[in-house]
């Protein structure tokens, strides 16, 4: 079989844990986005990993506690829980892709230089960052908001707890907002959609809404500053890779950005470790590799009760109707 000529390999240092082999496939499969070569993965087959240890000593939850003819799972073998991974000793873990054979500037000239995991840093001014912005009502930004593409190019996506609730007057979007400036414009939200899990009961698992602005001297949101692609459906929305996510806290007058791996919470939630995300946050876009929307902050505890982990509602089915609704309405 043919392979990548010359070959090509990333090198990870990862704390020992017995999750690096899974961090390992899910980085692989981010480079490949952002090389634009997540075909490879498909046309291969297979993605070798090989991890190499500088501890010697066995983790309990690989299953090397044997009990009856089978193992012990991670949670029967009783170990401690790990909120944050420990630093040292390191796995080092390299992942390997064997594939069809491609150019090679074509594996080369699309690099994107990896942002390191869990830092929230101010974000940069950038094309891509002019897409999200801030609401406001009674002259205080108060959540965070993006444009989505859509056939009317008027739509942004938050959080459904950011379009309900008491408020004095009605609300715009300001999308680039940087230190007190709307290089783009003030948008005034024309229509909102919510979902009826939301406005019924106020389901967390339904923390997600469309709203549409009023289109500015004949040009619309979009036309302006683009718009991210929207991923949701049943079994579409992807967890466990590389999201970067962006937002505004109320106590800042400039959005912050991380990058982190998404991890499932329960069935129908996703969670991110990044510090920062206080009050304001509150419906920033996850965005993969590829640039498109994975999630929006908000769900559990209305997006977490702590600033250095958020929540996403993953983007099923219903998020995919009401995005429906909300681009034919």
């Amino acid at each position: 079989m043919a392979t990548v000529s010359p070959s090509w390999a990333y090198t990870l240092q990862l704390p020992h844990d017995p999750r690096a082999p899974g961090i390992a496939r899910a980085t692989l499969r981010t480079v490949l986005a952002a090389h634009d070569l997540t075909r490879l993965a498909a046309e291969a087959g297979r993605l070798r990993i090989g991890v190499w240890d500088s501890d010697p000593t066995v983790l309990g939850s690989y299953g090397i506690l044997r009990q009856g003819r089978g193992f012990l799972s991670p949670r029967r073998a009783r170990l401690p829980p790990m909120k944050r991974p420990i630093r040292l000793p390191f796995l080092v873990a390299v992942a390997l892709l064997a594939a069809g054979s491609v150019p090679v500037a074509a594996a080369h000239t699309r690099v994107r230089t990896p942002e390191p995991l869990g830092v929230t840093t101010t974000a940069p001014v950038s094309a891509e960052n002019a897409r999200v912005g801030v609401l406001v009502r009674g002259g205080v930004h108060y959540c965070t908001a993006s444009v989505v593409h859509s056939e009317g190019r008027d739509l942004i996506v938050t959080a459904a707890h950011c379009l309900t609730g008491s408020g004095s007057g009605g609300i715009e979007f300001v999308p680039g907002y940087r230190d007190g400036r709307a290089p783009y414009g003030t948008w005034a939200v024309a229509r909102t959609y919510v979902g009826d899990g939301w406005k019924g009961r106020e389901d967390e698992d339904s923390d997600v809404a469309f709203a549409r602005v009023v289109s500015r001297g004949g040009e619309e949101v979009e036309d302006l500053v683009g718009g991210n692609r929207l991923v949701a459906g049943a079994g579409l929305s992807p967890v466990g890779e590389a999201v970067t996510v962006v937002g505004y806290p109320r106590a800042r007058e400039t959005p912050v950005a991380c990058t982190n791996i998404s991890t499932a919470y329960g069935g129908s939630q996703q969670r991110i470790e990044c510090p920062g995300y206080s009050g304001g946050t509150s419906g920033s876009p996850w965005i993969d590799a590829r640039g498109r929307v994975v999630g929006v902050l908000g769900g559990f505890q209305q997006g977490g009760a702590t600033d250095d982990v958020s929540y996403s509602v993953v983007l099923g089915g219903e998020v995919a109707a009401l995005y429906g609704e909300a681009t034919s309405g």
